[in-house]
């Protein structure tokens, strides 16, 4: 910052002198999160009003970790399924291993990772109920300590759909995968979400679950709000080529033929060598995934 501004600031002598001032100490803050804590940052000037500024920094070693000690309490511990990480392989697979330099984004980073790993499956409520990083400046030694509470694991319960205005509720039901009493998982959401979207019923949707509200994390309801989108759809174009000349072309499709959900496009093109009309009709798809 003080480079970089030099000549404005050569302007402001006062305001130059702060800046030099609280250089040693953000200095140190900077080093520190990378893990040099004893670094030592010494400014020197030259000239009244300021001409020369120069930074001397001697960083040292850095701080490694000694240890990590990490506990998971709450439902993980009695929950025996597939892919539920224990406290052994989270101690394993954690990133910031014994005899890594420390460093505060790292720490973050992998706390949160390992948060992030429980929540998208089937603890959607848990929350980090202690975190501490012990340094010790003298030894250069960093201890890890931390708990994550899981809270419950959940299941899925059924799906409730709001914003259906002209469509049943089974063009959503039949296009869900999901079971009652299968495991959550934030996956099975966004897949949810996306086949929504695949149909063009709807313009906006939305699919979420509370568990901090849940009455029964053996069922917890899955919500689907959807925008229905417009029913109608007119496309008009026009163009031309050496090889058949002017050609127009237009279509309509009803996403909702005879208020079934029914999709029919209708298509007709006019070229000066060849003229045809294009009709289709697709179905909803089924409850048990047929079209």
């Amino acid at each position: 910052l003080i480079a970089t501004r030099r000549g404005e600031l050569a302007k402001q002598p006062e305001r130059l002198r702060s800046l030099v001032d609280r250089t040693p100490e953000e200095a140190q803050s900077i080093l520190a999160a990378e893990g040099y804590v004893n670094a030592v940052v010494q400014v020197s000037t030259a000239g009244d009003p300021i001409e020369k500024i120069v930074l001397r920094v001697a960083i040292g070693n850095p701080v490694t970790v000694r240890s990590v000690n990490i506990r998971l309490t709450g439902a993980i511990t009695a929950t025996n399924a597939q892919h539920v990480p224990s406290a052994d392989s989270a101690k394993a697979t954690w990133p910031l291993k014994v005899g890594d330099r420390f460093r505060q984004a790292a720490w973050e980073a992998a706390k949160s990772g390992r948060l992030r790993e429980l929540l998208a499956g089937m603890f959607p409520a848990a929350h980090m109920q202690r975190s501490e990083a012990s340094i010790d400046a003298d030894l250069l030694a960093a201890d890890l300590d931390i708990e994550i509470d899981s809270g419950p694991a959940f299941r899925f319960g059924s799906l409730e759909v709001t914003g259906l205005k002209r469509y049943p509720e089974s063009v959503v039901h039949n296009l869900n995968t999901i079971r009652v009493g299968q495991p959550f998982s934030q996956r099975a959401l966004a897949e949810l979400q996306t086949r929504l979207y695949t149909v063009p019923y709807f313009s906006t949707v939305a699919v979420s679950v509370e568990p901090q509200n849940a009455a029964d994390p053996s069922a917890l309801p899955i919500r689907v709000t959807v925008e229905e989108a417009a029913r109608y759809k007119v496309d008009l174009g026009a163009g031309f080529s050496t090889n058949t000349g002017l050609r127009m072309q237009a279509g309509l499709t009803d996403v909702n033929l005879f208020d079934k959900g029914w999709r029919w496009k209708s298509t007709v093109r006019y070229e000066q060598i060849e003229q045809r009309i294009e009709t289709g009709l697709v179905f909803p798809v089924r409850a048990d995934g047929w079209q």
